[in-house]
């Protein structure tokens, strides 16, 4: 479990990234088209 620690934070931190860009790319108002991005990117 331990292990997998890093790797996770590491994958969280890269979609709060890939989320903010999103957002920053496509506007406040497409954020719905950025959440979906977001739940393909995690599964």
């Amino acid at each position: 479990m331990q292990e997998m620690q890093p790797g996770l934070l590491v994958f969280v931190r890269r979609g709060i990234l890939f989320l903010f860009w999103e957002k920053l790319l496509s506007g406040e108002s497409d954020g719905k088209r950025a959440e979906k991005s977001m739940d393909d990117f995690f599964i």
